[in-house]
């Protein structure tokens, strides 16, 4: 499935995450009270490289969240908005291709250990 958007037009992505049961406690316990960032990325598909700017971010490319307003214990599991990461910016698009929108979250303990973990889908856009 391909997002349709016509060329300079833009688009806003979104990342909501939650952080589930099943994540280890060392790491869901121990992380820094700024440890979470969430950040979008994109490229273009099936692509070598370029040295030409096909794509803008309007607003925050990554943003650092509390750590501690994401626990998972029993009262905030019964109010799930309390449990959400959620950002968003916007992205132009300069040249026509397909290209993929996607977004990790970086967990960062505070013990020093990081962690990357990507978004389980991304979205392809086909900019025409």
């Amino acid at each position: 499935r391909n997002l349709l958007v016509p060329r300079e037009k833009a688009v806003t992505a979104q990342v909501e995450a939650t952080i589930e049961e099943w994540v280890p406690s060392h790491v869901r316990d121990n992380l820094r009270r700024d440890g979470i960032v969430l950040e979008f990325c994109c490229a273009r598909k099936n692509a070598a490289g370029t040295l030409k700017r096909e794509y803008v971010w309007c607003g925050l490319l990554r943003r650092t969240v509390n750590a501690t307003s994401s626990s998972s214990s029993s009262d905030q599991n019964n109010n799930n908005n309390n449990n959400k990461l959620q950002h968003q910016a916007r992205v132009i698009f300069l040249t026509e291709g397909a290209f993929v929108v996607s977004a990790c979250a970086k967990l960062s303990t505070q013990e020093g250990v990081e962690e990357t973990w990507w978004a389980q889908f991304a979205e392809n856009v086909l900019v025409q």
